[in-house]
């Protein structure tokens, strides 16, 4: 679930990032942050943080993910005490399950690799192409984020799906840096009832987890 709201929030970065100009509540022109400017500011950090919390149809959860873009490293820990970690250079991963406190280890072919290990630019060109068949409103002026400026850039999808719910957005993009700073998600179905709710926020850390063991797993644990 929290995989699917961090993919949800990628997706929608990327039909305000490739928008250049779109208005504001007002009516006033906004630049938006473009989508080139968001891949090269991805490109130029060594590892992203995600914080995740929400809840999509009564299933709900809390996450904790990291890439790490220069040393091909994805690593994931969840509310449930699971983990896994993800390293492409050495063609490993490692899941852990806390009920039987196992590590399991697999090889990882060529295909199976995570596209957003693939690089940045790759991650936002595959989530433009997904949300391109949408057609997305999206309204952007200047606000607060935790006491600094931000571009707040609010993005509403109709009709999403069979089920035709109405899923929203808002981002907060540092206009300096261009990196995102936080997303909350929502989406209501046909009858108003709200199906997923949930926020993110994202920090850039110089380093990450190095093995699945930085993510808390016991060392104990029967590999």
């Amino acid at each position: 679930m929290n995989n699917r709201m961090t993919k949800l929030a990628a997706a929608i970065i990327v039909v305000a990032a490739i928008v250049l100009g779109v208005r504001s509540l007002d009516g006033t022109p906004v630049k938006a942050v473009e989508f080139s400017e968001i891949a090269k500011a991805m490109e130029e950090v060594p590892w992203m943080h995600a914080s995740s919390s929400g809840f999509e149809r009564g299933l709900t959860g809390v996450a904790d993910q990291w890439i790490g873009f220069q040393s091909k490293i994805q690593a994931g820990r969840w509310a449930d005490g699971t983990a896994s970690f993800w390293n492409l250079r050495e063609h490993r991963r490692a899941e852990y399950d806390p009920s039987s406190n196992t590590i399991t280890l697999t090889y990882i072919k060529d295909n199976e690799y995570p596209l957003n290990l693939a690089s940045p630019a790759l991650l936002l060109e595959s989530m433009h192409k997904m949300a391109q068949d949408q057609d997305a409103q999206i309204v952007a002026r200047i606000g607060d984020f935790q006491g600094r400026k931000v571009q707040v850039q609010e993005i509403s999808f109709r009709n999403v799906g069979a089920n035709q719910e109405n899923h929203t957005a808002t981002l907060y993009v540092d206009p300096h840096n261009k990196r995102l700073c936080a997303a909350q998600v929502s989406g209501v179905d046909a009858e108003g009832h709200v199906v997923i709710a949930g926020g993110i926020t994202f920090d850039y850390p110089e380093t990450g987890p190095q093995d699945i063991y930085d993510l808390g797993v016991p060392r104990n644990a029967k590999i």
